[in-house]
């Protein structure tokens, strides 16, 4: 659950939609290319609600001995839809929009996306000391 909300939401997608599409929503898009971006944007959502649904099923399981199949079946379905978001993103999405960018462009980017992950990471753990701190 960790791996999926906090490097492939808040970490990855969080670039995305934080950095990256805020920077494209300012460039004349193409058309199929807009298309794409709503559909990573929609898929960002879908795969949120997934991963919610897998908590609540995995959290059912585990305190009340509910069957596993529930766990089963979303993790199925998940590793059924990230290989397709992921391979929509690399092969029909990152590379052709980078020709939208200039150098400049894409170096002040490659810096903010250093300065996010450092953020979240700093974030994280302080979250997670503040929570052994308020345990102990």
């Amino acid at each position: 659950m960790e791996f999926f909300r906090v490097y492939a939401d808040r970490c990855h997608h969080g670039k995305e939609e934080e950095l990256l599409f805020k920077e494209l929503s300012s460039k004349n898009l193409s058309p199929e290319l807009s298309e794409i971006m709503s559909e990573l944007i929609q898929e960002h959502k879908q795969g949120r609600i997934m991963v919610g649904s897998l908590n609540k099923a995995n959290q059912n399981h585990v305190m009340q001995g509910a069957d596993h199949g529930e766990v089963v079946r979303l993790l199925t379905e998940l590793a059924s839809f990230y290989p397709k978001h992921i391979e929509k993103e690399d092969k029909h999405f990152f590379f052709p929009v980078m020709e939208y960018f200039t150098r400049e462009e894409m170096d002040r980017m490659l810096k903010e996306f250093e300065e996010f992950d450092q953020q979240m990471i700093h974030s994280l753990f302080r979250q997670k000391v503040e929570s052994w701190e308020v345990a102990s």
